[in-house]
């Protein structure tokens, strides 16, 4: 007959403070743009053990990943809206002189950001569009841009480096 000493089975070290319930924390907290580092201090336990985690329990790891993924998403379409410009629904106010509030629904324009741009193509296109500030071994040429505009509505419908531009040719 076994002792009770030769039937447990030995364990080294602290218990762990994972919790399946830290799964669907982990996944909030990524969709809110915390780093690991954060979600370790959030679960009050060392970035070390977040990463243990992430290997020990695969879906810990998957929330973590999906979070941050949908977080990127979410962020780099707003990113591309505000490059491109966009109209958006909106409510304006009003405050005639008798002292009523008058609501109104809009639809207000919101033309392309420019350092939404240059941010963009630079982490896009970072051989094209990197900042000469940046200092790149022999690339310290400033890049020259065509900017092609909507007849209409003279917004910018096509920005291309000089470089990749068709040549014009003179006409006869």
């Amino acid at each position: 007959m076994p002792s009770a000493r030769t039937s447990k089975k030995a364990t080294i070290g602290r218990p762990t403070k994972f919790d399946q319930a830290m799964v669907a924390q982990a996944r909030k907290l990524a969709l809110l743009g915390a780093t690991d580092e954060q979600v370790a201090d959030f679960f009050e336990v060392n970035r070390d053990t977040v990463d243990a985690w992430k290997q020990k329990h695969r879906d810990f790891s998957d929330a973590l990943k999906g979070g941050k993924a949908e977080a990127d998403g979410a962020v780099a379409h707003s990113l591309y809206r505000r490059a491109k410009g966009y109209t958006r629904k909106a409510e304006k106010v009003f405050g005639p002189k008798d002292g009523t509030i008058v609501r109104a629904d809009i639809r207000e324009y919101l033309p392309p950001d420019v350092t939404a741009c240059i941010f963009w193509l630079q982490n896009r296109q970072p051989a094209l569009w990197r900042d000469a500030a940046r200092g790149v071994p022999g690339q310290d040429a400033p890049v020259g841009i065509n900017i092609t505009l909507d007849a209409a509505t003279m917004a910018p419908v096509c920005l291309s480096p000089a470089a990749t531009a068709p040549e014009r040719t003179k006409p006869h």
